[in-house]
Order: C-alpha cells, then structure tokens, then sequence
C-alpha cells in the first residue's frame, strides 16, 4: 500500500513551481521586503493546509484537494499579502 496517492506528485510540484515564483518576485520588490514578509506568511499558511490535506487523506485525494493545491496558493497569496499590509499598517509596523 502507497504511503499517499500517485495523484499528489503533479500538484504538489506545481503549488511548489509557484511558490517560489511568487517568493522570488515579491523579493525583487522594493520596499524593504515588506511584500515578501507578507508573502512568506501566506506561503506558511497555505504549507500547513497541504500538510493538514496530507495527514487527513494520504491515500484519497478529492477533487477540491487537489484544486486547493494547484491554485490555492495564488488565491491565498492574492488575498492574505493585501490584508497582511492593512493589518501592518493599522498598528504602524510599517
């Protein structure tokens, strides 16, 4: 018996592709690495939720899974890094 499902590889390799995609171009911006800060906490975010998906369902991955692991990191990235910068902002961080 597999440890997980053969479906995992693929996803998983491109959630990976984008990451750091989205870490090297959040770090050529210049703002002191305030983005990639912020970028970086979602990623964190998004790890743990593969993690969890992981340790859940090794073995049967759902549709939603794997939707969550290809264009779930995008869409929390898109959503978080905004709102981290509000937050940071509000308590004068930055």
């Amino acid at each position: 018996m597999p440890a997980f499902d053969p479906e995992y590889p693929r996803p998983l390799l491109h959630a990976l592709c984008i990451q750091l995609g989205l870490l090297v171009l959040t770090a050529l911006i210049l703002d002191h690495g305030i983005v990639f800060t912020a970028c970086r906490y979602a990623s964190v975010g998004f790890w743990a939720g593969v993690v969890l998906i992981l340790v859940r369902r090794p073995v049967a991955p759902t549709k939603s899974d794997l939707l969550y692991f290809r264009f779930g990191l995008p869409v929390i990235s898109v959503t978080v890094v905004p709102l981290f910068l509000c937050v940071w902002q509000i308590k004068g961080a930055i």
